[in-house]
């Protein structure tokens, strides 16, 4: 029973750390929008670095006493035993960090930026849309339910380029059409109504469902 009780307590902090890391982002993402320093012309680690200083700032952060690294190395124990070459270990781009007790719970957030169409940056850059969509299935989806990346990790998508709902409708276009993505769930709402932004999608990992949260920033003009 004793094991069973420490599962339990931890899962509980497990939870707990998630919604204060829901909230820190919620509110950061509210901040950017209110203050509007960012450029949608900026690559996805100077936008992440941006939200990261926002969230620091929150009263929230000193008062739970989380800490945000930006750029994290996931290392396994062949990169700690020197087996393979730390500097190739998967690095993401946000650890939220607590100490609860004794015990270090982490939470981790990987972005990507996205676009309904595509558009040229203001020194000529050109984007392409359909790129972001797939990257975003290649890179994000798919690396959480392949264990990549941990679990405990939610996506967040930079819409840059028209509607986040047109967005959303079009990756779900990709996941339902294309074969390759066969086991991914389309992105909804969940029950019960939560924040604008936050998304979930049902994913299929051998017999088993992977839950994968989704926030979607819309930081251009609809």
């Amino acid at each position: 029973m004793d094991g069973f009780f420490k599962i339990g307590i931890i899962q509980e902090f497990q939870s707990k750390h998630e919604g204060m890391c829901l909230e820190l982002l919620h509110q950061g993402y509210q901040l950017m929008l209110s203050e509007r320093l960012y450029d949608i012309d900026w690559e996805e680690d100077t936008l992440s670095a941006h939200y990261i200083d926002l969230m620091q700032k929150l009263p929230i952060c000193n008062e739970w006493q989380v800490d945000i690294v930006a750029q994290f190395y996931l290392y396994s124990d062949k990169h700690a035993l020197g087996e393979e070459e730390a500097k190739f270990a998967p690095r993401i781009d946000f650890r939220f960090t607590k100490w609860f007790d004794s015990r270090k719970i982490d939470y981790f957030a990987e972005a990507k930026n996205l676009s309904e169409r595509n558009w040229v940056k203001k020194k000529g850059t050109k984007v392409d849309a359909s790129y972001y969509y797939n990257r975003y299935i290649k890179t994000g989806i798919s690396h959480l339910t392949t264990n990549y990346y941990p679990n405990n990790c939610i996506l967040i998508a930079y819409v840059l380029n028209g509607d986040k709902n047109v967005v959303i409708s079009n990756l779900n276009k990709l996941i339902s059409s294309n074969p390759d993505y066969s086991s991914y769930g389309s992105l909804k709402k969940p029950a019960p109504p939560s924040n604008d932004e936050l998304y979930i999608s049902e994913n299929n990992v051998g017999d088993n469902n992977l839950l994968i949260k989704h926030l979607f920033l819309q930081l251009c003009q609809a």
